[in-house]
């Protein structure tokens, strides 16, 4: 496994209003500001005791807080993902969000299907408070060079006490060489003698 970045990390990231209509999906906006994660706020926890490195801004209103805040993130990378490659994601969000990778959306929690704009609030509530996760982000959507991560992080809604993002994306590789096929069954009957090793593999449906 190689970790590509790590949780508590930089974000760039933008709480102030909605993007709709811009590219900040697809293009690096270096105006942004920067910090560290976990990124929101907890105005019911004046302590922070949830360890927020960065205060996001939620508006002027704590009953009609604003519902979306974005992040940004470039990633090196010095080759183009082999078929033997996946990139995992994993996350400890409130509530809801998508991932893009290069303006595609790669995966998302917590958010109803179809397109989201600004004013779009999360499916449900985060029942962790807030959720840790993992999702498997396609990994033919990364290359060779500088690729962009765009997260849209949605409250579920307008009075929320509460917004949280962190997250970490490890690169994993395996290969199958020299890699003998024992069976394809979904049922099978070990010996009982001797020692075997074998390993169980999987491809989604």
């Amino acid at each position: 496994d190689q970790t590509v970045f790590s949780k508590g990390t930089a974000w760039s990231y933008y709480s102030a209003g909605s993007l709709d209509g811009t590219t900040w999906k697809t293009e690096f906006d270096g105006r942004w500001d920067t910090g560290n994660a976990p990124l929101g706020y907890y105005t019911s926890d004046p302590s922070n005791s949830r360890g927020y490195q960065t205060i996001l801004d939620y508006g002027d209103d704590t009953n009609n807080k604003r519902p979306t805040a974005y992040f940004q993130r470039q990633i090196p990378l010095s080759s183009d993902p082999t078929d033997n490659d996946e990139f995992i994601l994993n996350f400890v969000a409130d509530d809801g969000f998508i991932v893009y990778v290069n303006g595609e959306e790669a995966g998302r929690y917590l958010m109803p299907d179809g397109e989201a704009n600004y004013s779009s609030f999360a499916s449900s509530y985060a029942p962790g408070n807030p959720d840790e996760g993992t999702l498997t982000l396609p990994a033919q959507l990364f290359h060779r060079g500088v690729n962009l991560m765009a997260v849209e992080l949605h409250n579920n809604a307008a009075n929320s006490t509460d917004l949280y993002w962190d997250a970490e994306l490890i690169k994993q590789s395996s290969t199958t060489t020299g890699i003998e096929t024992l069976s394809t069954d979904p049922e099978f009957t070990l010996p009982d003698k001797g020692n075997l090793s074998i390993q169980a593999c999987f491809e989604p449906l």
